[in-house]
């Protein structure tokens, strides 16, 4: 076996994780907890009389919302307007919670890398079958929650719904080599083969070029079954 399929056969086997820390807000009435962040609204700030930012305060049990533009964000002006708001509605949170720019845990992957999803089983499902995806996704932005979580996308770069979590994701070795589910027929230096990212009876020959990815894949006259590379 080469190297190539033993780093793919440990990525698709290597155990996953089914416990770990994720996000939570515990919300225990009215005014128990604030959110507050600024939208900057730079770009429009000549039609905005020069307001550059807006203050977004939220009562995260009962969804109110308070906004009130700022020409800076200085820390004097973001609290004058935050004693704004709290004094004028006579409302005052237990806790408030705000982006703080800075986090102690820098993310372990960032944006461009290729990962594979972990695939959670329940007790009935065979041992041998992998635990994480055949595709490749690409990580294509970075939420810094607590704990960081991550958007993806696919080969199309069509985005993928849903967040997900450090341990939910592994990075690709190989992003350029890719699992051929079948060889449908061989004939000369074409193969006919199924299960290349959701591509059906995939082509390939001497004058075939198929771009993915900004990649292109190309005709092999030797194949190694099942993998297919991407030069």
């Amino acid at each position: 076996m080469s190297s190539v399929k033993r780093d793919i056969v440990n990525e698709l086997h290597k155990p996953a994780r089914i416990n770990f820390t994720r996000r939570k807000v515990i919300i225990r009435g009215l005014d128990d907890l604030f959110q507050a962040d600024l939208v900057e609204m730079i770009p429009y700030a000549k039609y905005n009389k020069g307001y550059r930012y807006i203050l977004v305060v939220i009562d995260t049990f009962s969804k109110y919302v308070w906004a009130l533009p700022l020409g800076g964000k200085s820390g004097q002006e973001v609290t004058d307007a935050m004693k704004e708001i709290l004094n004028t509605n006579n409302r005052i949170p237990k806790n408030l919670q705000t982006d703080m720019v800075t986090f102690s845990t820098l993310p372990k992957f960032h944006i461009g890398d290729h990962v594979r999803i972990c695939k959670h089983r329940s007790v009935f499902d065979k041992g041998y079958t992998p635990n994480w995806s055949n595709e490749i996704f690409t990580i294509s932005k970075i939420k810094y929650t607590n704990p960081v979580t991550y958007l993806l996308s696919d080969a199309k770069s069509q985005d993928i719904r849903g967040c997900f979590y450090t341990e939910e994701l592994q990075k690709v070795k190989h992003p350029d080599v890719y699992l051929v589910e079948k060889i449908l027929k061989k004939k000369g230096n074409q193969i006919f083969g199924i299960g290349l990212l959701q591509l059906r009876n995939l082509l390939i020959g001497d004058n075939t070029v198929i771009s993915l990815r900004g990649a292109k894949l190309w005709s092999r006259q030797t194949l190694i079954e099942p993998w297919c590379q991407i030069g």
